[in-house]
């Protein structure tokens, strides 16, 4: 889940592994296939063209919106609002 970010951590964390190009190499392959597959996907459907190149935008903001999900305490789901606590989940009324 989310490969770009985790290989720019890791390029960042140790930049001279012999594992780690291979691994970013391998992800910016992982990019560069999706995205020819959304344009085929786009061409196949008659869609109008897309700007492919901001897709490691968008992942990098999706890995942003990751994290912070487990910043939060309160969840609401159904119409319903929970708070969350170390080892249980309460409900909160409104």
């Amino acid at each position: 889940m989310h490969p770009l970010p985790w290989a720019l951590a890791a390029l960042v964390m140790a930049p001279w592994s012999g594992l780690l190009v291979s691994a970013v190499a391998m992800t910016l392959a992982a990019v560069f296939c999706r995205a020819a597959l959304l344009r085929q996907v786009a061409l196949a459907f008659g869609l109008p063209s897309q700007p492919y190149w901001l897709l490691p935008v968008r992942d990098l903001m999706s890995f942003a919106v990751f994290v912070a999900s487990f910043l939060g305490r309160d969840v609401t789901w159904k119409g319903q609002r929970y708070r969350l606590f170390p080892g249980k989940i309460a409900g909160v009324s409104e």
